[in-house]
């Protein structure tokens, strides 16, 4: 049997961080496009949210 290396809590702690700050950027740019009355903004950061989600999925 092969032991796997566990987790540390550092580790742990930045892969959290890491998670929020990608979400937090999400739900603001998600905010942005739902009340800018702005054409031109509006798909520049529907643009950005689509380039974003893809890497935060990964």
């Amino acid at each position: 049997m092969s032991k796997k290396p566990k987790m540390n809590s550092t580790e742990l702690g930045a892969l959290w961080m890491t998670y929020q700050q990608k979400t937090v950027i999400l739900r603001i740019i998600e905010h942005f496009i739902e009340t800018s009355e702005d054409k031109k903004a509006k798909n520049l950061m529907s643009g950005l949210w689509k380039d974003l989600h893809s890497k935060a999925e990964n």
